[in-house]
């Protein structure tokens, strides 16, 4: 089946920015509570990821996110630390209409370079599933770059992804115990956030900006 992968862009036409860094940062002395800032950086910088199952316990404001000279507004805006993404109402509206595996939004503060609030974003976090959902045998990898070449790769447990001294790429993703109608949802693979075909025409017609997509070979065993 035919999915997407989200891809986090970098070029300037998309961003706006020349250096090919995220648009945004926290800033921890525009913080006013003391304890969100503590929240969003031990909780989600700190840690690789967060256990699904106490996302919906986590409660707090991302207060200070300051937009970078020249960034541009889009829907999707990235922001440092870890390249996280805040999305714009309009994709909060498309998404909520979707089966999604488990994700929160949080409220968000951004203002621009001059201290001028923005309104209309919130922090998107989507913890990836466990790794316990692949079936590696069935997955297809190769590693390379669109210089050298691609060759394939085996990849036959968790361990094996770290091996690779050069980049490794999924080109085929099998899945287990995921219900076939799940729209969005991420993994712990060398991969973005993976969408289905009719989550990307909603998006993709609604002109969402800020990502990018590229296709993939998705196999979902309910």
């Amino acid at each position: 089946m035919s999915y997407y992968e989200m891809v986090v862009p970098w070029e300037p036409d998309i961003l706006g920015i020349k250096d090919g860094l995220e648009q945004a940062r926290v800033l921890k002395s525009g913080f006013k509570n003391e304890a969100n800032y503590s929240t969003f950086i031990d909780t989600f910088v700190k840690q690789n990821f967060v256990d699904p199952k106490n996302l919906s316990a986590i409660n707090f404001v991302l207060e200070c996110v300051k937009l970078r000279r020249g960034a541009k507004l889009t829907d999707f805006l990235w922001f440092s630390p870890k390249s996280f993404s805040l999305v714009s109402h309009k994709v909060s509206n498309i998404i909520a209409r979707f089966t999604l595996s488990p994700y929160k939004l949080f409220p968000a503060i951004i203002e621009d370079e001059k201290g001028r609030l923005i309104k209309g974003y919130n922090f998107f976090y989507m913890p990836p599933l466990d790794q316990n959902h692949i079936l590696f045998s069935e997955c297809k990898f190769e590693v390379g770059n669109k210089y050298d070449g691609y060759t394939d790769a085996i990849v036959n447990s968790p361990d094996d992804l770290f091996s690779f001294n050069d980049f490794l790429v999924a080109r085929k993703v099998s899945l287990k115990n995921i219900e076939k109608d799940t729209d969005m949802f991420k993994v712990k693979l060398p991969i973005g956030i993976l969408i289905s075909n009719r989550l990307f025409q909603e998006l993709h017609s609604a002109n969402v900006t800020g990502i990018k997509f590229n296709t993939i070979k998705v196999n979902l065993e309910g």
